[in-house]
């Protein structure tokens, strides 16, 4: 009876995790956010969240007038292209309302992350300008450092020219490369791959 248990529960746990990807998978696709590390990194911006509003304003808009139709009993359940012309014709306000709503939350998004990542600057210079000098002081500001090219990266800010400026520039250094090899998921592999697209991406010489 035990191990039937222990059967049942590796199962479920096995089901939740297969779950669990299928779903990021689905809402990474639809959500656009492909387009931010499919093949190659991408910075995130202006034409980035723009393509991907468009994308994801075509689903939820083919969504909506489907719905519509389906759920309207004039309506006979058999594909019609006049009948679709005249849905798209009666439905092209809501186009407009959901991509401009998918901008708005998108942009905003961006700039929250703009501003935390600009903060977190802020903050290693003013912490580098206080207490740089002691073994200690320079550990932390290195783990900083090395914190700050991590979230840059996972922020897909990484290779916008404000930020890969720093990037680039502290990845000399060796104690913040030994932190961020150490600390990153990907490790040297991770330090690599983000100054490699910074190079391809940035013009960088």
């Amino acid at each position: 009876m035990h191990k039937l248990y222990l059967c049942f529960c590796r199962i479920l746990r096995v089901s939740l995790i297969l779950i669990s990807k299928t779903f990021y998978t689905t809402f990474w696709l639809l959500s656009g956010e492909f387009l931010l590390t499919w093949r190659h990194r991408r910075a995130n911006g202006g034409s980035v969240i723009f393509i991907r509003c468009i994308i994801v304003t075509i689903i939820i808009y083919s969504l909506a007038v489907i719905l519509s139709e389906v759920l309207d009993p004039s309506k006979q359940m058999v594909f019609s292209s006049v009948a679709l012309r005249f849905a798209i014709k009666n439905t092209l306000p809501w186009f407009a309302a959901i991509f401009a709503a998918i901008y708005a939350a998108l942009y905003t998004r961006f700039a929250s992350q703009w501003t935390y990542l600009a903060g977190l600057y802020n903050q290693i210079k003013s912490t580098q300008a206080q207490v740089a000098g002691t073994t200690a002081a320079d550990e932390v500001i290195a783990s900083m450092k090395a914190g700050f090219m991590e979230d840059a990266d996972v922020l897909h800010l990484a290779l916008k020219q404000e930020f890969a400026s720093l990037i680039m520039a502290w990845s000399e250094e060796r104690e913040v490369k030994e932190i961020f090899i150490a600390t990153a998921p990907q490790g040297e592999a991770g330090f690599d791959s983000i100054l490699k697209d910074i190079i391809a991406n940035c013009n960088w010489m």
